[in-house]
């Protein structure tokens, strides 16, 4: 896995903002990248829901496709 990687997936899932109710702002930096599976430390901030302190774990196959997802946030 590279950073290339990671960023790539990273702004595909920020495509998603449209569909965000009220508007939103995502903000991310690549933690480490262990072998296949990468951390990410994120802070999102949505117009109508707060501001929350995002960490994701993903890990990606041989062909850079996620296959395990896990997040974690908490409202601050």
């Amino acid at each position: 896995m590279t950073k290339q990687q990671v960023e790539g997936w990273v702004e595909g899932w920020r495509g998603r903002a449209g569909r965000q109710e009220g508007g939103w702002e995502f903000e991310w930096s690549l933690l480490a990248i262990n072998g296949d599976t990468a951390a990410i430390e994120g802070t999102g901030r949505y117009t109508e829901l707060g501001t929350f302190a995002n960490l994701w774990t993903v890990t990606f196959d041989s062909h850079g496709k996620c296959t395990v997802f896990r997040m974690w946030n908490n409202e601050v």
